[in-house]
């Protein structure tokens, strides 16, 4: 179920909304914890079973972990259990392809693929599940001393699917003694209504702009250079709209209900490094990788060397994490590559001229995006070609539409780039209480026509899943 599909706003929504103001104090969790059971079983059975098996499986292995005189032993397994279910349904058709490819010249002889369908979130599943065991071993927090607060943690439908990663440390005492107002049910609803916004207004149109320009170019293998940047400037915007839309609407929905879930975004594009860029996008993630990659790896207490290897190795990782293609493994490597040269002279250099490295590490992240678009790697390979091999200003998309695009395309620049200005960091929050002030009713007036519009256009027109689902 797709938080802007039809069916979540009409019927999910409003009793998720009225369902938290009637429900009694001590019944909330309950009534949470049934709304997200309900919300991944509209998807396939099997999958909420499978998930609920492993919670279970997951709980008991962390409490005989923290009861162990061996709890490295127990960790060890944990992992090992966790990381092979997440291998098993993401990467085994990549491994039997990769077998394929290099042992058998014939297709007749190849072994066949399995029939494997990735459950949703599973990769978010794996991860938050890791933090959880890893935090207990290193006595970060005391593990949940009932299931159902292990499993409204896990399976809180907002996270679930496509993040943030959240540890349980940073909610668990939510889970147990989380304060509640009507004030945060607006504050909650007008975050909802802002990644909606974005959803619909931007990173939607952007799709939709990818697809038309193909068309255009009469979906042909090679494209001129400028349709080929436009393209993957559209895409870069998409992305950041697409999945910082639904951080927004993950948070908003936590805290309507009380939980304040991490913020997993702040303006990534105005980094001036790479290292930068870490830690504004997907911060939830980059902290993952951090703390549960990097540091028990050795992180920068073994020597450069060392680290510049586990620097790129963390981001291999983290590339293939992303997806079973190559293409997702050469992403990773790039960054890992700028991250390394950040700490060799980039950092240094980017604080003499920072508009400069600003633009510099805004090129980076857009050829890094080509990477990361096409999963096709001869098809990866001809989309550089054309960028790089300029054909000058012939066959620049015309449609009945471009002025339309072109517009969406320019709002979403201008709400990226001026988020350089502080001020404008107010609209990504509701400050609301008892006293009436006329800029939060304010902003809360335009953010609810503009989501009302929203919502008429998903309901007239299609919804495109966020790109996020896919891992």
């Amino acid at each position: 179920m797709l938080f802007t599909s039809v069916i979540f706003l009409v019927i999910f929504l409003p009793i998720y909304f009225l369902g938290i103001q009637i429900t009694p104090k001590n019944k909330q969790n309950a009534f949470l914890l049934a709304m997200s059971l309900l919300f991944y079983a509209w998807g396939p059975l099997q999958f909420l079973l499978l998930l609920l098996g492993v919670s279970l499986l997951n709980y008991y292995l962390v409490q005989r972990m923290d009861q162990s005189q061996q709890p490295k032993k127990i960790l060890r397994i944990f992992i090992a259990v966790n990381l092979a279910i997440l291998l098993y349904f993401k990467y085994t058709n990549f491994f039997i392809d990769n077998f394929n490819a290099a042992l058998f010249s014939d297709p007749a002889d190849y072994l066949p693929a399995l029939d494997l369908i990735l459950p949703l979130g599973i990769s978010f599943f794996t991860f938050q599940s890791i933090t959880y065991g890893v935090d207990v071993y290193r006595k970060v927090n005391a593990p949940a001393n009932q299931f159902n607060h292990y499993l409204l943690y896990i399976l809180f439908f907002p996270q679930l699917i496509a993040g943030p990663i959240v540890q349980y440390h940073q909610i668990s005492h939510q889970i147990t003694q989380r304060g509640y107002s009507s004030g945060q049910l607006l504050e909650g609803f007008y975050r909802f209504a802002l990644g909606v916004i974005k959803k619909v207004f931007i990173a939607n149109v952007m799709a939709e702009w990818i697809v038309e320009i193909e068309i255009w170019e009469g979906n042909q293998f090679s494209i001129h250079s400028i349709n080929a940047w436009l393209i993957a400037l559209a895409y870069t915007v998409e992305i950041y709209f697409d999945f910082s839309a639904y951080s927004d609407m993950a948070i908003g929905l936590g805290k309507m209900a009380g939980f304040d879930i991490p913020e997993n975004f702040d303006r990534p594009y105005l980094s001036k490094t790479i290292t930068e860029f870490w830690r504004r996008w997907h911060m939830t993630l980059g902290d993952f990788m951090k703390n549960y990659l990097y540091i028990p790896l050795g992180g920068n207490r073994k020597g450069k060397v060392k680290m510049y290897l586990f620097l790129m190795l963390v981001f291999l990782l983290s590339g293939f994490w992303h997806g079973a293609s190559w293409n997702f493994v050469l992403w990773g490597v790039l960054h890992g590559v700028f991250l390394i040269l950040d700490r060799l002279f980039l950092m240094k250099w980017s604080l003499k001229v920072p508009l400069l490295f600003q633009l510099l590490t805004f090129f980076i992240v857009v050829n890094g995006w080509v990477l990361f678009q096409n999963e096709d790697m001869t098809l990866m390979t001809q989309r550089f070609q054309d960028m790089y091999h300029w054909d000058g200003w012939e066959g620049f998309f015309q449609h009945q539409n471009a002025t339309y695009y072109f517009a969406m395309f320019g709002l979403g620049l201008i709400w990226i780039f001026l988020g350089r200005f502080e001020g404008l960091k107010s609209w990504y929050s509701l400050q609301f209480d008892s006293t009436f002030r006329f800029a939060t009713y304010g902003k809360l007036l335009v953010i609810g026509s503009c989501f009302i519009v929203a919502f008429s256009y998903l309901v007239a027109g299609d919804v495109n899943p966020f790109i996020y689902f896919n891992f």
